[in-house]
């Protein structure tokens, strides 16, 4: 399967064979892009249910804080702890995430393959790995939408 997944991953193939293969001895590595770019890192690997459930997590998480503690969740200290805390939460477990779903989507298309020598397998898995800019953007747009409404309705 390692051949299957450097399909898969596409640009940083090296990077993220490496960190399945920690993964398998019980090791963890954090991901900074991860980290500094959540969701959006996410949709960029084209996890866009994970990068969706963060946005609705994250989303939930701020109308709840201020609506719970409004005088709180409006401080600076307060929201840099809370924005650190989730990026540090997402990086940790950015990694993990990415390899558990490129291997489920590499089982899919090539199970029990370990080099696939057909080239519509191998078509197949750099279409549903590799990176999409797209994600990223629909991300953006969608939280602008939404912050820009949020505005809105509490003016």
């Amino acid at each position: 399967m390692n051949d299957s997944l450097r399909f898969f991953f596409g640009p940083q193939a090296d990077y993220y064979t490496g960190v399945a293969e920690d993964l398998d001895e019980g090791k963890t590595r954090f991901n900074e892009g991860a980290f500094f770019f959540g969701m959006f890192w996410m949709a960029y690997r084209k996890m866009y249910a994970n990068a969706a459930i963060t946005f609705t997590f994250i989303m939930t998480e701020s109308v709840l804080e201020d609506w719970l503690i409004p005088e709180v969740s409006k401080t600076f200290v307060y929201s840099l702890v809370s924005n650190i805390l989730i990026a540090s939460v997402i990086g940790f477990a950015g990694n993990r995430l990415y390899i558990n779903f490129a291997r489920k989507r590499v089982a899919a298309i090539a199970p029990n393959v370990d080099v696939p020598t057909d080239s519509e397998v191998i078509a197949r898995l750099r279409k549903q790995g590799g990176v999409s800019w797209r994600g990223p953007l629909v991300v953006l747009v969608a939280f602008l939408v939404l912050v820009t409404g949020m505005f809105y309705l509490t003016m």
